[in-house]
């Protein structure tokens, strides 16, 4: 039995322009299992992020809950968004 619910995605997977983030699918999802609910989207990111990100939710849950009570789900983005280094910002 599932116990954490790790979601990893772009705008689709945090629930973008639902105008209630509560019906994202990965909380109806986590809803169903009876599953707590680690989510690590967010609007607009690269698929190198969503990785990252999502790997950082995996480790959070990890923390509390072992392996075979995790599940992830990520939705992946475009390939054509992609990640920079701007020497001004930092």
């Amino acid at each position: 039995m599932y116990k954490c619910l790790v979601s990893g995605g772009c705008s689709f997977a945090y629930g973008f322009n639902l105008g209630n983030r509560d019906n994202r699918y990965a909380n109806l999802i986590a809803q169903h299992l009876g599953a707590e609910l680690i989510d690590v989207s967010a609007a607009g990111m690269t698929n190198e992020f969503i990785s990252a990100a999502t790997v950082v939710g995996i480790n959070k849950a990890l923390q509390k809950y072992s392996p075979e009570e995790i599940i992830v789900i990520v939705g992946w983005t475009t390939t054509e968004r992609f990640e920079y280094f701007n020497k001004k910002v930092g």
